[in-house]
């Protein structure tokens, strides 16, 4: 198994996904995740990784090398998305009145390095 390209597409559009009063996305909310990697003897190139829950489109790229001590160059990015529909995700926040929000955001973020050094 020296070069395993796997793909697929799952729509997840009529599913509840809950974690405990933490995540919530209801059945009515368009959800997919579509991805394309490639599995190597040591490795995991992530080409294309997307996680659409409403207008919120999260993509991860990158990789993931040596599986006993991972190295990792990963990046997030999402498109624009409102505040106040991402957080609608997150009853907690919601419920304890944590935030008050409004207007649009985009999501960036890397992690770079071994596994074990990253803070």
């Amino acid at each position: 198994m020296d070069n395993l390209v796997i793909s697929g597409e799952f729509d997840l559009n009529a599913s509840v996904l809950q974690y405990q009063n933490i995540f919530a996305k209801p059945e009515a909310l368009p959800t997919s995740i579509v991805f394309e990697m490639t599995l190597k003897r040591d490795s995991l190139l992530f080409s294309s990784f997307v996680l659409a829950i409403g207008e919120v489109k999260l993509n991860v790229s990158g990789t993931i090398l040596n599986f006993k001590q991972p190295v990792l160059d990963l990046e997030l990015t999402s498109n624009e998305f409102s505040i106040t529909d991402l957080l609608s995700l997150f009853p907690a926040v919601l419920d304890e009145n944590l935030l008050t929000t409004e207007g649009g955001g985009i999501l960036r973020a890397s992690a770079k390095g071994p596994v074990d050094e990253l803070a």
